[in-house]
């Protein structure tokens, strides 16, 4: 069969532009969360070997410290509204000061969005992801491991950034009062496939196939592989 004739139909099936967050990836305010703890290599390795994380939700957190202090004092004045505009005040590192010690649980992990209640955010990812499941039976979910920064041409000032480890996910949660639990799929961690094609077609190189290695031993091998 035409090698040519596969390569030309699987470009236009694989949407290589940069309006896909699998070529240049970006926050968005409301649906975007960043997983800051536990490292990246600690949720790695869990990721093979654990079948959900339990999200850490600083509103049921902190609703349960206003429980406490309505309790022990007498002009206790917070609620939602508060504790919401509390957390959207920290910066990444005041919220890790914040809240890191906190995440009691080896299955606890601790999400950030600059801008909302992080678990909000994760609401309208999970949101997104069922829409678009029910829309082409496809899951598009997935915890992202490490980031390629590149650039359309050497003199170009513009810098995007792909995803490169994929870990394909759902999302359960039972009750308002319940936390969010982030839940694997049987499905294996897969390397970025809209890249690495976009590599291949337009620098004759892939991304290095992944063999179940250590998160830091693969990614030195993709920053050999695109350094140059």
């Amino acid at each position: 069969m035409d090698t040519k004739k596969l390569d030309r139909w699987a470009s236009l099936l694989l949407d290589t532009g940069k309006r896909n967050n699998l070529v240049n990836f970006k926050d968005t305010k409301a649906s975007t969360v960043e997983i800051i703890m536990p490292t990246p290599e600690e949720l790695f390795d869990r990721v093979e070997s654990s079948s959900s994380f339990e999200v850490f939700d600083p509103q049921i957190t902190d609703d349960e410290d206003e429980d406490y202090r309505d309790e022990h004092t007498v002009d206790a004045d917070s609620g939602e509204e508060e504790n919401q505009e509390k957390q959207k005040r920290l910066n990444r590192q005041g919220y890790i000061s914040t809240y890191g010690s906190r995440i009691k649980k080896n299955n606890q992990i601790l999400l950030f969005n600059a801008n909302v209640n992080p678990v909000n955010a994760l609401k309208n990812i999970d949101k997104k992801a069922r829409e678009h499941l029910e829309e082409t039976g496809v899951n598009v979910a997935y915890i992202a491991f490490g980031f390629i920064h590149w650039k359309e041409s050497a003199n170009s000032s513009f810098v995007f950034r792909a995803p490169v480890l994929l870990a394909p996910v759902t999302f359960n949660n039972d009750s308002a009062i319940e936390p969010w639990f982030i839940k694997m799929t049987e499905d294996d961690v897969v390397v970025n496939p809209t890249f690495s094609f976009k590599m291949d077609a337009e620098h004759g190189m892939k991304l290095p196939e992944y063999a179940h290695e250590e998160l830091d031993v693969y990614l030195d091998k993709v920053e050999q592989q695109v350094s140059k």
